[in-house]
């Protein structure tokens, strides 16, 4: 209930906090795309 008192304060920053969080899941996926496309790759030997 506490939170309601700066929710509206942060919705402006809700946009902002979606394409932060895309552009970073983007960033991840696309490099473990990249790493399981590379056969051989140490990483994913580490990982199991």
């Amino acid at each position: 209930a506490a939170y309601a008192l700066w929710l509206p304060e942060m919705m402006g920053y809700v946009p902002l906090a979606l394409l932060v969080l895309l552009a970073f899941y983007g960033v991840l996926v696309f490099r473990l795309l990249a790493e399981l496309r590379r056969p051989g790759s140490p990483e994913i030997a580490e990982r199991g």
